[in-house]
C-alpha cells in the first residue's frame, strides 16, 4: 500500500497506535487521520478544545474554501471565516 515515504511514516505511526491496520486503503486513511489529529496533542501533553472530529470538519471546510478559490495558502488574518469555520465546528 505505501507507494511513497510519507505514505510509509504514516501507516507506521497508526500501526503503532493501533492493534491492526485496516485492508481497505479508504479505512486506512481514515485512521491515519483520526491519528494524526488525535495523537499529535496528546503526544505533546497539550490541551485542545476540539475533538478530532470537530479537527476534521475545520479541516474539510478550509479545504473547501481554498478549493473553490483555487488556492493553495490563507492567513490567519482572513478572521472572518477562519471564526466561521470553527465556530460550525464546536
Amino acid at each position: 500500500m505505501a507507494t511513497n515515504p510519507l505514505l510509509l511514516n504514516m501507516i507506521a505511526i497508526t500501526h503503532d497506535s493501533e492493534v491492526t491496520l485496516s485492508t481497505k486503503r479508504v479505512d486506512l486513511y481514515q485512521d491515519i487521520c483520526r491519528v494524526l489529529l488525535e495523537g499529535r496533542q496528546r503526544s505533546k501533553g497539550l490541551s485542545t478544545s476540539l475533538s478530532a472530529e470537530q479537527k476534521q470538519v475545520v479541516l474539510k471546510s478550509l479545504s473547501l474554501k481554498l478549493m473553490q478559490e483555487n488556492t493553495q495558502a490563507f492567513t490567519l488574518d482572513e478572521t472572518s471565516s477562519s471564526e466561521k469555520i470553527f465556530k460550525e465546528a464546536k
